[in-house]
């Protein structure tokens, strides 16, 4: 079960360190360098955590601006996380809209995702121009 050591204690041989016997965990007084694949997904784990907009938002983004007949190829969204959000708090910032093209731009807090609402009114109210799919007839 365990073993009495001179100091009057006991090991207890389940430990977890004890799983491994002969191996000695990899420690250094002194740092080293990350190597590329490890500052590789160190990124990967920060643009994850930043990120302010959802795939879902993005398609729902989408989805008014085919309802309204813009295409969205037409436009550019660019998220700008606050740098200065608080960890575990969500990530806020500001999302920007731009028609390509016309450089019709528009800014939107993005918070809770209320930018979505805001941005459908701006594009039945022609803040981004009119349906971008009009074609003109010929009489």
């Amino acid at each position: 079960m365990g073993q009495i050591l001179k100091n009057g204690a006991s090991r207890i041989s389940s430990s977890a360190s004890s799983s491994l016997p002969g191996r000695k965990l990899a420690t250094s007084i002194t740092p080293r360098m990350l190597t590329p694949s490890e500052i590789h997904l160190l990124r990967q784990d920060l643009q994850a955590a930043l990120k302010l907009l959802g795939q879902d938002e993005i398609d729902d983004a989408h989805a008014l601006m085919r309802n309204q007949g813009f295409r969205p190829v037409d436009f550019e969204i660019i998220q700008h996380a606050d740098p200065s959000s608080a960890f575990p708090r969500a990530v806020t910032g500001k999302v920007t809209l731009i028609r390509k093209g016309t450089s019709m731009t528009k800014n939107y807090e993005a918070a809770d995702g209320s930018w979505l609402r805001q941005f459908e009114l701006d594009l039945q109210e022609g803040a981004f121009g009119w349906e971008a799919n009009q074609t003109e007839t010929v009489a």
